[in-house]
Protein backbone atom coordinates (compact mmCIF):
# COMPACT_ATOMS: atom_id res chain seq x y z
CA UNK A 1 0.00 0.00 0.00
CA UNK A 2 1.33 3.18 -1.00
CA UNK A 3 0.39 6.69 0.91
CA UNK A 4 0.87 9.98 -0.49
CA UNK A 5 0.84 12.79 2.26
CA UNK A 6 1.07 16.40 -0.01
CA UNK A 7 1.32 19.44 2.27
CA UNK A 8 -0.87 22.53 1.86
CA UNK A 9 1.85 25.15 1.66
CA UNK A 10 5.12 25.28 3.51
CA UNK A 11 5.52 26.70 7.21
CA UNK A 12 8.49 29.21 6.04
CA UNK A 13 8.83 30.56 2.76
CA UNK A 14 12.67 30.66 1.95
CA UNK A 15 12.61 32.19 -1.58
CA UNK A 16 11.43 35.44 -0.73
CA UNK A 17 10.89 37.90 1.80
CA UNK A 18 7.18 38.61 1.10
CA UNK A 19 5.12 38.57 4.28
CA UNK A 20 1.04 37.25 3.31
CA UNK A 21 -1.25 34.74 3.69
CA UNK A 22 -2.41 32.21 1.52
CA UNK A 23 -6.12 31.16 1.50
CA UNK A 24 -7.04 27.77 -0.48
CA UNK A 25 -10.04 27.11 -2.04
CA UNK A 26 -11.16 24.60 0.99
CA UNK A 27 -10.93 27.91 3.38
CA UNK A 28 -12.84 29.79 0.81
CA UNK A 29 -15.22 27.51 0.74
CA UNK A 30 -15.56 26.92 4.44
CA UNK A 31 -14.62 30.60 6.11
CA UNK A 32 -17.82 32.58 6.28
CA UNK A 33 -17.44 36.47 4.66
CA UNK A 34 -19.24 39.75 4.51
CA UNK A 35 -21.20 40.37 1.57
CA UNK A 36 -20.08 42.48 -1.43
CA UNK A 37 -20.78 46.53 -1.34
CA UNK A 38 -23.58 47.40 -3.80
CA UNK A 39 -25.47 43.97 -3.80
CA UNK A 40 -24.97 41.14 -5.74
CA UNK A 41 -24.87 38.34 -3.25
CA UNK A 42 -23.37 37.61 0.78
CA UNK A 43 -19.83 35.95 -0.06
CA UNK A 44 -17.65 38.89 -1.34
CA UNK A 45 -13.95 36.81 -2.14
CA UNK A 46 -11.87 39.46 -1.22
CA UNK A 47 -13.15 40.25 2.00
CA UNK A 48 -11.38 37.27 3.18
CA UNK A 49 -8.36 39.73 3.43
CA UNK A 50 -9.99 40.48 6.32
CA UNK A 51 -8.42 37.46 8.31
CA UNK A 52 -5.22 38.11 7.81
CA UNK A 53 -3.11 40.04 10.58
CA UNK A 54 -2.19 43.64 10.24
CA UNK A 55 -5.31 43.80 7.86
CA UNK A 56 -8.55 46.33 9.83
CA UNK A 57 -12.18 46.75 7.77
CA UNK A 58 -13.65 50.22 7.62
CA UNK A 59 -16.87 50.70 9.40
CA UNK A 60 -19.56 52.60 8.24
CA UNK A 61 -19.19 56.25 8.07
CA UNK A 62 -15.67 56.70 7.21
CA UNK A 63 -14.04 57.74 4.23
CA UNK A 64 -12.91 55.29 1.67
CA UNK A 65 -12.02 56.60 -1.61
CA UNK A 66 -12.14 53.89 -3.40
CA UNK A 67 -14.31 51.51 -5.04
CA UNK A 68 -15.63 48.13 -3.87
CA UNK A 69 -13.87 45.95 -0.73
CA UNK A 70 -12.39 49.05 1.28
CA UNK A 71 -9.65 47.75 4.03
CA UNK A 72 -6.86 49.33 5.65
CA UNK A 73 -3.30 46.98 6.02
CA UNK A 74 -1.11 48.10 8.27
CA UNK A 75 -2.33 51.40 9.24
CA UNK A 76 -2.52 52.69 5.15
CA UNK A 77 -4.79 54.13 3.05
CA UNK A 78 -7.85 52.28 1.25
CA UNK A 79 -6.51 52.96 -1.93
CA UNK A 80 -3.03 51.94 -1.19
CA UNK A 81 -4.37 48.46 -2.17
CA UNK A 82 -4.01 46.40 -5.55
CA UNK A 83 -5.73 43.89 -7.03
CA UNK A 84 -5.19 41.28 -9.72
CA UNK A 85 -6.94 38.50 -11.15
CA UNK A 86 -5.23 35.78 -12.74
CA UNK A 87 -1.87 37.71 -12.96
CA UNK A 88 -4.20 40.88 -14.39
CA UNK A 89 -4.28 44.03 -13.12
CA UNK A 90 -7.94 44.54 -11.66
CA UNK A 91 -8.10 48.23 -10.26
CA UNK A 92 -10.40 50.87 -11.62
CA UNK A 93 -8.78 53.35 -12.71
CA UNK A 94 -11.06 56.74 -11.27
CA UNK A 95 -10.89 56.06 -7.73
CA UNK A 96 -8.89 53.12 -7.27
CA UNK A 97 -10.21 49.62 -5.37
CA UNK A 98 -11.18 46.57 -7.62
CA UNK A 99 -12.87 46.79 -10.29
CA UNK A 100 -14.78 43.30 -10.34
CA UNK A 101 -16.49 41.60 -8.50
CA UNK A 102 -16.20 37.94 -7.17
CA UNK A 103 -18.98 36.68 -4.43
CA UNK A 104 -18.46 33.31 -5.70
CA UNK A 105 -15.48 31.72 -3.68
CA UNK A 106 -16.49 28.24 -5.82
CA UNK A 107 -14.60 29.40 -8.88
CA UNK A 108 -11.63 30.37 -6.72
CA UNK A 109 -8.63 28.15 -6.67
CA UNK A 110 -6.95 30.41 -4.79
CA UNK A 111 -6.26 33.92 -3.18
CA UNK A 112 -2.87 35.81 -2.00
CA UNK A 113 -2.58 38.61 0.59
CA UNK A 114 0.53 40.32 0.41
CA UNK A 115 0.92 42.83 3.31
CA UNK A 116 4.79 43.80 3.00
CA UNK A 117 8.51 42.96 1.01
CA UNK A 118 6.51 43.12 -2.39
CA UNK A 119 8.61 41.56 -4.92
CA UNK A 120 9.39 43.57 -8.35
CA UNK A 121 6.35 41.64 -10.03
CA UNK A 122 4.25 43.90 -8.12
CA UNK A 123 3.69 47.50 -8.32
CA UNK A 124 1.72 51.09 -7.93
CA UNK A 125 0.23 49.03 -4.35
CA UNK A 126 1.65 50.21 -1.08
CA UNK A 127 -0.51 48.56 1.29
CA UNK A 128 -1.17 45.40 0.24
CA UNK A 129 -1.36 43.31 -3.16
CA UNK A 130 -4.73 40.88 -3.40
CA UNK A 131 -3.76 38.10 -5.79
CA UNK A 132 -6.38 35.65 -6.89
CA UNK A 133 -6.37 32.39 -8.85
CA UNK A 134 -9.22 31.19 -10.42
CA UNK A 135 -10.36 27.41 -11.22
CA UNK A 136 -9.20 25.71 -14.51
CA UNK A 137 -9.93 22.84 -16.18
CA UNK A 138 -8.20 19.04 -16.61
CA UNK A 139 -8.21 15.87 -18.00
CA UNK A 140 -11.17 14.99 -15.78
CA UNK A 141 -14.86 16.60 -15.44
CA UNK A 142 -14.95 18.12 -11.72
CA UNK A 143 -17.95 20.43 -10.94
CA UNK A 144 -19.61 21.33 -7.50
CA UNK A 145 -22.90 23.56 -6.43
CA UNK A 146 -24.27 24.86 -3.97
CA UNK A 147 -27.64 26.34 -2.44
CA UNK A 148 -27.51 29.44 0.41
CA UNK A 149 -31.61 30.07 1.65
CA UNK A 150 -32.53 32.71 4.12
CA UNK A 151 -36.20 33.49 4.92
CA UNK A 152 -37.73 35.61 7.61
CA UNK A 153 -38.23 32.30 9.57
CA UNK A 154 -34.53 32.11 10.34
CA UNK A 155 -34.35 35.75 11.43
CA UNK A 156 -35.28 37.96 14.70
CA UNK A 157 -36.66 41.06 14.99
CA UNK A 158 -33.59 44.50 14.84
CA UNK A 159 -34.27 46.75 17.56
CA UNK A 160 -35.33 49.53 14.80
CA UNK A 161 -37.77 46.71 13.57
CA UNK A 162 -38.86 46.38 17.73
CA UNK A 163 -39.40 50.33 17.91
CA UNK A 164 -41.30 50.37 14.61
CA UNK A 165 -43.31 47.46 16.23
CA UNK A 166 -44.71 50.06 19.19
CA UNK A 167 -47.07 51.33 17.04
CA UNK A 168 -47.63 48.54 13.18
CA UNK A 169 -49.03 45.42 14.09
CA UNK A 170 -47.49 44.13 10.62
CA UNK A 171 -44.26 42.26 12.39
CA UNK A 172 -42.10 42.66 15.51
CA UNK A 173 -45.53 44.33 17.39
CA UNK A 174 -46.83 43.90 21.39
CA UNK A 175 -49.86 45.02 20.47
CA UNK A 176 -53.05 43.28 20.74
CA UNK A 177 -53.36 40.96 16.64
CA UNK A 178 -49.66 42.02 15.99
CA UNK A 179 -47.12 39.71 14.24
CA UNK A 180 -44.32 39.16 16.23
CA UNK A 181 -41.84 37.60 13.77
CA UNK A 182 -39.25 39.77 11.75
CA UNK A 183 -40.20 41.21 8.56
CA UNK A 184 -40.82 39.02 5.48
CA UNK A 185 -37.49 38.00 3.63
CA UNK A 186 -36.66 35.25 1.07
CA UNK A 187 -33.10 35.17 0.01
CA UNK A 188 -31.80 32.59 -2.34
CA UNK A 189 -28.32 32.45 -3.77
CA UNK A 190 -27.83 29.10 -6.01
CA UNK A 191 -24.80 28.59 -8.35
CA UNK A 192 -21.99 25.93 -9.30
CA UNK A 193 -19.24 25.24 -10.89
CA UNK A 194 -18.20 22.70 -14.00
CA UNK A 195 -14.81 22.44 -15.59
CA UNK A 196 -13.48 19.68 -18.21
CA UNK A 197 -11.35 18.63 -21.01
CA UNK A 198 -12.38 20.09 -24.71
CA UNK A 199 -9.36 17.78 -25.92
CA UNK A 200 -7.00 15.50 -23.60
CA UNK A 201 -3.82 17.43 -22.64
CA UNK A 202 -4.42 20.38 -24.72
CA UNK A 203 -7.43 22.51 -24.42
CA UNK A 204 -9.36 23.03 -21.21
CA UNK A 205 -12.61 24.78 -19.97
CA UNK A 206 -14.16 26.19 -16.67
CA UNK A 207 -17.31 27.91 -15.51
CA UNK A 208 -19.38 29.02 -13.34
CA UNK A 209 -22.87 30.20 -12.60
CA UNK A 210 -24.82 32.16 -9.93
CA UNK A 211 -28.36 32.97 -9.22
CA UNK A 212 -29.11 35.49 -6.22
CA UNK A 213 -32.62 36.71 -5.36
CA UNK A 214 -33.22 39.03 -2.58
CA UNK A 215 -36.83 39.65 -1.27
CA UNK A 216 -37.80 41.56 1.26
CA UNK A 217 -39.75 44.30 2.69
CA UNK A 218 -40.98 46.46 6.19
CA UNK A 219 -37.24 46.27 7.41
CA UNK A 220 -34.71 49.08 8.28
CA UNK A 221 -31.29 48.28 8.47
CA UNK A 222 -28.76 51.13 9.25
CA UNK A 223 -28.31 53.96 9.59
CA UNK A 224 -25.09 56.46 8.78
CA UNK A 225 -26.63 60.15 8.01
CA UNK A 226 -29.73 61.65 9.17
CA UNK A 227 -32.11 64.16 7.89
CA UNK A 228 -32.66 68.02 8.58
CA UNK A 229 -35.61 68.98 9.66
CA UNK A 230 -36.78 69.89 5.91
CA UNK A 231 -36.09 66.61 5.05
CA UNK A 232 -37.96 65.08 7.67
CA UNK A 233 -40.56 66.85 6.67
CA UNK A 234 -40.29 65.82 3.02
CA UNK A 235 -40.51 62.06 4.39
CA UNK A 236 -43.27 62.54 6.52
CA UNK A 237 -45.37 63.61 3.88
CA UNK A 238 -44.16 60.80 0.74
CA UNK A 239 -43.19 57.82 3.02
CA UNK A 240 -44.40 58.41 6.78
CA UNK A 241 -46.50 55.32 6.69
CA UNK A 242 -43.98 53.30 6.42
CA UNK A 243 -42.87 51.71 9.54
CA UNK A 244 -39.08 52.10 9.35
CA UNK A 245 -39.88 55.76 8.39
CA UNK A 246 -41.77 55.98 11.37
CA UNK A 247 -39.46 55.01 13.53
CA UNK A 248 -36.53 57.32 12.14
CA UNK A 249 -39.10 60.77 12.57
CA UNK A 250 -40.26 59.90 16.14
CA UNK A 251 -36.46 59.05 17.46
CA UNK A 252 -33.89 60.22 15.25
CA UNK A 253 -33.31 64.46 15.88
CA UNK A 254 -32.98 66.05 12.74
CA UNK A 255 -29.53 67.01 11.78
CA UNK A 256 -28.50 70.49 12.47
CA UNK A 257 -26.95 72.72 9.31
CA UNK A 258 -24.38 75.44 8.42
CA UNK A 259 -26.53 78.20 8.97
CA UNK A 260 -29.59 76.51 11.50
CA UNK A 261 -29.34 75.62 14.58
CA UNK A 262 -30.67 72.53 15.55
CA UNK A 263 -34.09 74.05 17.18
CA UNK A 264 -34.39 75.58 14.04
CA UNK A 265 -32.82 79.03 14.45
CA UNK A 266 -30.92 80.82 12.25
CA UNK A 267 -27.68 81.47 12.90
CA UNK A 268 -24.09 79.96 12.81
CA UNK A 269 -23.79 76.17 14.09
CA UNK A 270 -20.66 77.26 15.98
CA UNK A 271 -19.53 80.39 17.58
CA UNK A 272 -16.51 82.48 15.62
CA UNK A 273 -13.60 81.89 17.89
CA UNK A 274 -12.23 84.62 19.66
CA UNK A 275 -14.69 86.87 17.53
CA UNK A 276 -15.67 89.99 19.11
CA UNK A 277 -17.67 93.38 17.40
CA UNK A 278 -16.01 95.22 15.59
CA UNK A 279 -15.40 99.30 17.13
CA UNK A 280 -14.66 102.50 15.25
CA UNK A 281 -11.75 104.45 16.43
CA UNK A 282 -12.15 108.26 17.13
Amino acid sequence: MTVNVTADAPLLNRTSAEVGVRFDKQRLTDLPTLPPPGGGGFRDVFAFALAAPGVSQLNSGNQVFAAGTNFSTNGSRARSNGFMIDGQDSNTPVSTGRAQVMNNPEVVQELRLITNQFSAEYGRAAGSVVSLVTKSGTNDFHGSGFWFHNDNALNSCSNLDKRAGLTDARFCSPLPGGRRGAPFRIENQIGGTLGGPIRRNRTFFCGSVQRWTDRQTGSGTSISGVPTETGKELLQSTAGTRPQVAALLRFVPGAATQGMLSGGTKGLMYPKPNHQPATSLS
